[in-house]
């Protein structure tokens, strides 16, 4: 359970106030999940969101309505599909809710954020929660920097990032500089069903001296003539050995940024790794979709002990029903077989499975 509040008023002639927050409640019981993140039946309740801001509304009209926002607090806060930051709280251990992750705000948040025609612009300073309770680690990091982005209605979407992290207790992750490109869009007029995607993000510097890199091509292809409308899917990712996960959460779709239900959710986070993912969507209706998605998992570089950089194979089949526009219910099976790469890290050639189901409801 989630219940929030929103709230917004009128400042004369001087744009206008607006703010949130939100509470949730969550409890695990059995056997924990699948990675072993919500043992002994924990249950949680807590403030997420609590956040006031300002809009600028007409006050610099030569820019837009509302071109212009200020704001403060705890509150969520995402750049571009989250492959870089996208979540402030991890929920596992005591926060019971591991792989739904209710909490999403940042602890504390100042943001500057200008919306003027095709920029966009935001200015950060943001502190997140990393606390592991399973192992009785805490963590917080904080970044502070900036983000401009182009957006164009007809091409898409340019986006540059770059920020320091500070305040961080894991000197691993203290004092890094992380500066990100990407791009997204149908940059193709006279092949509208064609879609692509690129990012590119460096780690230097820092008391790690750190000098890693994480990046991804994707391409999609929707079918539009063809029934259900089929839309095909294929992305390249790589992260190197040593880079630093750090913020990436869940970009709206099955696989972005956690890729496969049980390899990407419990066994492999998006460090020193390749993935080649290849899905398959379909609408039979307007409110209905099924997908296939097939995963294939190697190491970037292969850990100590462990001879070959082959991971796993895994597939993942799902359906989403839309019943109402506050009614999803869903369901997917995942099946993972183990490469080398696993069976030489983990000591065990088993065969995983697994069948979830979940229902989201607002009101």
């Amino acid at each position: 359970m989630k219940p929030s509040l929103e709230f917004n008023g009128p400042l004369g002639g001087l744009g206008s106030f607006y703010g949130g927050v939100s509470a949730v409640a969550s409890f695990t019981r059995g056997d924990s999940d699948g990675a072993g993140f919500t043992p002994d039946d924990p249950e949680s309740s807590d403030i997420d969101d609590a956040y006031l801001g300002w809009k600028s509304g007409t006050v610099f009209s030569e820019l837009g309505a509302d071109a212009i926002k200020l704001s403060f607090g705890r509150q969520a806060f995402m750049i571009g599909n989250g492959f870089l930051i996208g979540d402030g709280h991890y929920d596992q251990g005591n926060d019971a809710g591991y792989w739904l992750a209710p909490y999403k705000a940042f602890d504390n948040t100042i943001l500057a954020q200008l919306d003027a025609g095709k920029v966009h612009v935001d200015l950060f300073d943001l502190s997140a929660r990393m606390d592991l309770d399973v192992i009785d680690y805490k963590e917080k990091v904080r970044v502070r920097g900036g983000n401009f982005e182009w957006r164009d209605e007809t091409y898409g979407t340019i986006g540059i990032t770059g920020f320091h992290t500070l305040d961080a207790d894991n000197p691993l992750r203290d004092g890094m500089n992380v500066y990100d490109v990407r791009a997204s869009g149908s940059p193709i007029q006279s092949l509208p069903q064609v879609a692509l995607a690129a990012e590119y993000v460096w780690q230097r510097g820092g008391d790690a001296d750190k000098k890693s890199e994480a990046w991804y091509v994707q391409g999609s292809y929707t079918f539009q003539d063809a029934p259900w409308t089929p839309v095909l899917t294929y992305r390249h990712s790589v992260f190197s050995d040593d880079y630093d996960s750090l913020l990436y959460g869940y970009g709206g779709d099955w696989g972005t940024w956690f890729q496969g239900e049980i390899v990407g959710e419990s066994m492999l986070f998006n460090v020193n790794q390749k993935v080649d993912m290849l899905k398959l969507t379909a609408y039979p209706t307007e409110t209905l979709a099924v997908g296939v998605i097939g995963y294939d998992f190697s190491y970037d570089k292969a850990p100590e002990g462990v001879t070959s950089k082959d991971f796993a194979k895994e597939l993942n089949l799902h359906v989403d029903w839309f019943m109402t526009s506050n009614v999803t219910v869903g369901a997917l099976y995942g099946v993972a077989r183990p490469d080398d790469g696993a069976k030489q890290t983990f000591g065990d050639d088993e065969t995983s499975h697994l069948f979830e189901t979940y229902i989201n409801v607002k009101f």
